[in-house]
């Protein structure tokens, strides 16, 4: 997708489960995996048309000709929010792309959320942001 400034941001979604995770007592009950996973109102492409329209290419990093993959969970929640305390960068690039990427999906609409038996549940989504000049 080429947004109005002429960078190109590919998206592609990470399989789940790649990344561990360590549990604690605010981790407990939070899915890698549902049985239904969540889904972005719309589907995939939906999905990568809302990164596409709303994720800009700092100028810092663009002026510096920084480049990279910025890799990004956060937590679908039981309703389909997204919580705004449990977005966090795994492998980051730059500051100011990895401010880019948890700024983009704080934007984000409520998911369909997971369901894990029949019931909505918690559910770690992992999303690769990748932002390269052309």
């Amino acid at each position: 997708m080429m947004s109005k400034i002429g960078i190109t941001i590919l998206f592609s979604i990470l399989l789940k489960g790649v990344f561990a995770q360590p549990e604690n007592d605010f981790t407990i009950g939070i899915h890698s995996i549902a049985e239904v996973n969540p889904e972005f109102p719309g589907g995939e492409k939906a999905l990568f048309e809302f990164l596409g329209e709303n994720t800009k290419f700092p100028a810092i990093a663009k002026d510096a000709g920084i480049q990279g993959i910025v890799y990004v969970q956060f937590v679908i929640m039981e309703d389909g929010s997204i919580n705004p305390d449990m977005v966090e960068i795994l492998r980051g690039v730059h500051p100011a792309l990895d401010q880019e990427a948890i700024r983009v999906i704080k934007l984000m609409p409520n998911w369909v959320p997971g369901y894990q038996r029949g019931q909505a549940v918690r559910v770690y989504y992992k999303l690769p942001f990748r932002f390269y000049l052309k």
